[in-house]
This record gives C-alpha cells, structure tokens and sequence, in this order.
C-alpha cells in the first residue's frame, strides 16, 4: 500500500500514472493526496477503496472555474462496495459533481471537528451523499444540487452532527427517479436562512430548523417528513399544493395522536400558521406549529390519519394552490424578484432590452369558489420548459387572459391550454399581481417572455386600485389597439402553430398520448367485465343491477388538435345502445347524466359522454346491454393512481 500525491495542475487522467508523484496510479488500498490548484481530473476507479483526502494543510480548496469532477469516477461495473471518500478540510469555490454511477458510492466526507464551507456548486447525481461527524456550511454563494438516483431507493444523507448550516440554496429534483422515494434527503440540526427547493423527492427532518429559512415545494410532488418528538420546524414553507404531502412523523414516538388543527392566517403579508394539538395517551404532549405562506383558507388543509408500522401517524395534504402568481419571479437587474416585493420604482428588465421602472403594481385577492366564471380566475400552469428548454424556467402561474410573448406576437395563455405542460388548476383561493410599466411592454417572468399590465379597464379589478373595486376579478382582454406592444393573437395559423410546437415539447417532455380511453363499465359501483368485439361491447345484466356507469380517460379536443376550437371534456361517443333487441334512444332520460347533446355525425347521430356517464337501469332484469361506440378520442395518458381515483 502506497500514498501518492497528485501533481498535474492541470488536467489529466486519474489512472495515468504521470500525474502522481510515484509514476503510478493509484491500487487498492492506496492513500491519495490532491493538493488542488486548478485541474480537472478524469478517469474511472474500479478499485473497491480509494481515499481522495484533501489535508487541513491546505488552506483552502479553490477550483478558480476549474472542475473536480467525480461523474465519471466509478465505472458502470464497478462492485456495488466501491466507494470514494473525499475528506474535505476546507473551501470550495469551484464546480465540483458527484455521482452518475451505475453502482457503488461517492461520499463527501467531513472530518472528526472540521468543516468544509461551499462557495460553489456542487452537483450531486446519482448514489451519492454528503456525510460525516464534521460541519457542512453551504455560504449565501453557495448552490448545491441533488438530482435523481439510478439505485432506488437511496438516501443521501446530508445529518452531520452537529448540523449543516445552509445560507445559500440547496436544490432537491427526483423528478426523472422512479419515484419521490428514489430520492431522499436526511436533515438532521439544519441552521442558516437559505433555501431548500424540494420536488418530486422526500426530505426527512429528525433534529430543528432555524426560523428565517425556506423550505419551497415546486411541483406538487413532494413529502416533507418531520419527526413530532423532536423536531422544532421553524423553517417557512411555500409553494405547499395539491400532490405535496407533510408528514407529522407522530409514529416515531407511541401512542401519539393529533387531537386537533387549526390554521391561522397571516396579516400583513406575513405567512399563515398550521398549529397541531398532539396528545400521548389523551394527556397533553406538544404543539407542532408550521409556517406556511399562502392565501389559504382553513377548509383548504385536509388531516388524515394512517397507521404504518411503529403507530398512528398523520399526514397533511392541501386541495389549494397558493401564490402562484403571487410567487413568480421576474427579472430585475439585481436578479429575479417575487412579484410580491417589487414596488413601484423598482427596475425590471424587459425583453425586447433594457431596463425599465415600474409605474404601479395591482393585486387582488380572489375566491375562485364564489366567482361566477371560475374558468376565468383559475391560475393556468406553465410546466418548466413547456416553451423550450429554460422556458420558463420553473414553473409559472398566470391568470387565465395574461398574454405571453411567442413569436412576435401575445398570446393569452388560456388558448395554449393543452392539459398537459400548460393547465388550469382549480384553486379555492388566488392572489395575483400585475407589473404596469411606462408603456405596455413584455416582462421575463421564471425566465419567459410574458407581458406588463395594460390597462383595459379592469384597473378597479385590484384591491388597491383607486375608487371601487369590483365585486369579482375579470381579466378579460377588451381592448389593446394602439396601446399595446405586440399584436394580440386568439385563433389563426400562428396560434395552431404554436399549439403545434407545445405538444411536440410536451411529448418531448415525457407526456404521452393515447388513443385508448381506458373505458370501464361500473354496474351499481363495482366494475363489471363486458365482452368486446371491435366497438361493440355486450354486458349481462343481473336482476336488481339499477345504474350503470360510463367512466372513462378524458380529452378536450382544443388542447390535442392545435386546429380544434372545441373545449368540451370528451370521454367516448356512443352510437347506439340496446337491452336485448330493444334499441335504448341516446337522448333516453335514462342517459342523462354525465353526456353532451345529441350530434350528428360521419356515421350518423351519436352522443358524447364527460368521462363519467350514468345509465340507469331501474332493477333490470336478466338481459343483455350493448353498447356501439362511434367514437374515442386522443387522450393524456394518466397515472394508474389518477385512473383509480376516477373509478372509485
């Protein structure tokens, strides 16, 4: 067994003996060490343990736009034992990536009393983790970035004792894993004021938090895990919507039970607070409190109660979309900005170049459950990259007429609805604002083009507007002519083709379609097996079946057909239905539930179902239903969960 040192400043190969101090690559079982300037080292390790011990003699451990990069460290066969240690008493002001290995680990290991302070990025993909007994310090400056794991599951495990302190940005994305338990994240004592981005991924916290810290859920698919008896979360969560989930963490300790919850909205812009009542064999045990910043209502939280192994535990999940708008960023020369703190006189950047101030900035808060054109206020959802690859950057929520920039000309986002990468969330509760300028220009909101206010005589539509306000918001463009700054576009060949282009991104994407409507036949709630024959499907009924139920995907024809101006939900068509030889007419009463008008059609008269339609059969007797379809249509492919929740 050697020890070598690392003597090319520049770049070269790991197993290229030149660049040690002996002439020979590193064995197994060798101690290396890297004095490290400015190089980037290349190479696989296939030995079963290597040290790559960075000492505390070196002051600091500065890549100065160099790259240590360990991605291609391990090879795809190398032994599920293999690791690489990398003991770090220092600084990092470079780029440094881990991971991308098919096998084995790579650990960044903190010494026994040392730290290690990332100025830098540092990439972390893959099965890797940032470990050891010594203090990790992520510096306002600092970014780190944990992607998905090919090793499902895995736990990347940032619990140092006594704890990370992180004052920059710590990303977490599982989205292209198997599933958010592919990728996981250990905090133990987490300190500093930054941020912790998570998506499609699993944070576990066992130990506290700092107040004056963010943990910002970004795409409705993610599980923050706390521990009841020993966690004080004192971090500020945003961004919580539909698909997240907090776990209370209650099964850690025995005979738990949240007796009670309640929120607390803020004033003054101030986040809202989720306060749980938690009882150990019915006598008092602690309060868990969350901070929580949305324009939420206290009927949006839902608390449900499940039992894994260990005992009760509880978990919070939300039927409301919050700041949406109220959260976007748009670019300043400063940097990107939350909307809600931007004032007047502030500078944004435009698109078309150049910096502009900002004349006034309107909001208003609105309850989507009482407006009487819901579809009308609804957020539409820009999925990250719908557009193009960084636009937008992260998701962006606008109001259903806000106009984007494509091509030279604006589009309100309502007509980009395909369903997929651009959707309407139904929300209970939303707060949006609008960036008026000297003149209508086009703004980069998350990173995409997407136009300033303009006045249409809505002005009394926001809260703090001068005058009245309107009873409900009403973002309907009525007028542009001469004041706008780009043509307005609602139909036509450029429309089509930008509908064109958003569904090859959307595909692109990982979104997929189909032509099967995934059709199941409920009799009295249960599924029953029909027999198919082309479109032709034969269903025995029994005596005493009473209703039957049509449950099927869903299409809008608008969002597939970029040609399509019909915005009807479509499940299938039906082109005749029958009880033994008695044809069953399609505008029956019997049919009346869940089905569009009658129409005529290629083949004759047909009638479209919702995607749930309901037949009633008033106890039928021992005889035959068949039904004819004329018709299926190009559906998104959903989830089994999804398809499961529809046929419940």
């Amino acid at each position: 067994m050697n020890t070598l040192t690392w003597i090319n400043t520049g770049s070269g190969a790991w197993t290229d003996g030149a660049n040690w101090d002996l002439g020979t690559a590193p064995a197994t079982g060798d101690t290396t060490y890297v004095g490290i300037g400015t190089p980037t080292i290349t190479g696989d390790i296939t030995d079963e343990r290597i040290w790559l011990n960075f000492p505390a003699g070196n002051a600091q451990l500065d890549l100065a736009g160099g790259t240590l990069d360990a991605s291609s460290f391990l090879a795809a066969n190398a032994a599920v034992t293999t690791t690489l240690f990398f003991t770090l008493d220092s600084v990092n002001n470079g780029a440094m990536q881990f991971g991308d290995s098919a096998a084995g680990n790579v650990h960044i290991y903190v010494g026994n009393a040392a730290s290690f302070t990332n100025h830098g990025a540092i990439s972390i993909d893959g099965n890797a983790a940032i470990m050891g007994p010594g203090s990790f310090i992520n510096a306002a400056d600092g970014a780190i970035t944990v992607l998905n794991y090919i090793n499902s599951p895995v736990v990347e495990n940032l619990g140092f004792s006594p704890h990370v302190t992180n004052n920059g940005a710590i990303i977490i994305d599982g989205s292209a894993a198997s599933s958010a338990a592919s990728t996981v994240v250990n905090f133990n004592t987490l300190a500093g004021t930054g941020t912790i981005s998570l998506g499609s991924a699993q944070v576990n916290i066992t130990g506290t938090t700092t107040a004056g810290s963010t943990f910002a859920f970004t795409d409705g698919n993610a599980l923050l895990t706390l521990n009841a008896a020993q966690a004080s979360f004192a971090s500020t969560i945003t961004g919580f919507r539909p698909g997240d989930t907090i776990d209370l963490g209650t099964n850690a300790v025995p005979n738990l039970a949240v007796t009670n919850m309640v929120y607390t909205a803020g004033t003054l812009g101030a986040p809202g607070s989720l306060t749980f009542a938690i009882d150990q064999n019915d006598i008092p045990y602690a309060d868990v409190v969350l901070s929580i910043a949305g324009p939420y209502q206290p009927t949006d939280f839902t608390l449900t109660k499940t039992t894994p192994t260990g005992g009760a535990d509880y978990v919070v999940t939300t039927s409301a979309a919050p700041c949406y708008a109220a959260g976007s960023r748009i670019a300043t020369p400063g940097g990107e900005v939350a909307v809600e703190h931007l004032r007047p006189g502030d500078q944004v950047l435009s698109a078309f170049g150049g910096r502009v101030a900002i004349a006034w900035i309107g909001h208003r808060r609105v309850d989507c459950r009482r407006h009487p054109r819901p579809q009308d206020v609804h957020p539409v959802r820009i999925q990250a990259g719908a557009f193009a690859d960084g636009l937008p950057v992260r998701d962006l929520y606008l109001s259903p007429d806000h106009a984007v920039f494509v091509d030279g000309v604006l589009i309100p986002v309502r007509y980009l609805i395909n369903g997929a990468t651009i959707a309407q969330i139904p929300v209970g509760q939303i707060t949006y604002h609008h960036v008026e300028l000297p003149a209508h220009d086009v703004l980069l909101a998350e990173g995409l083009p997407a136009e300033s206010y303009l006045d249409t005589g809505n002005r009394a539509a926001f809260a703090n507007a001068p005058g009245a306000v309107h009873l409900h918001a009403d973002f309907v463009r009525t007028i542009w002519q001469s004041q706008a700054c780009a043509d307005l576009i609602t139909a036509g060949p450029s429309l089509a083709a930008t509908k064109r282009h958003l569904l090859r991104r959307a595909a692109a994407l990982g979104h997929v379609a189909t032509d099967d409507p995934g059709l199941v036949l409920l009799v009295d709630g249960m599924p029953r097996a029909p027999d198919i024959s082309g479109n032709v499907w034969v269903l025995p009924l029994q005596p005493g079946d009473r209703a039957l139920r049509l449950v099927s995907r869903t299409c809008v024809p608008a969002h597939l057909r970029p040609d399509s101006d019909d915005h009807r939900r479509l499940g299938v068509a039906l082109a005749a239905i029958r009880l033994d030889a008695r044809p069953l007419a399609l505008d029956d009463p019997a049919l009346a539930s869940g089905s569009h008008d009658l129409e005529s059609g290629p083949a004759g008269t047909l009638r479209w179902t919702d995607g749930d339609a309901a037949l009633a059969l008033h106890g039928a007797a021992s005889v035959t239903l068949t039904l004819t379809l004329a018709l299926t249509g190009r559906y998104w492919r959903a989830a089994p969960a999804e398809r499961h929740n529809r046929t419940a």
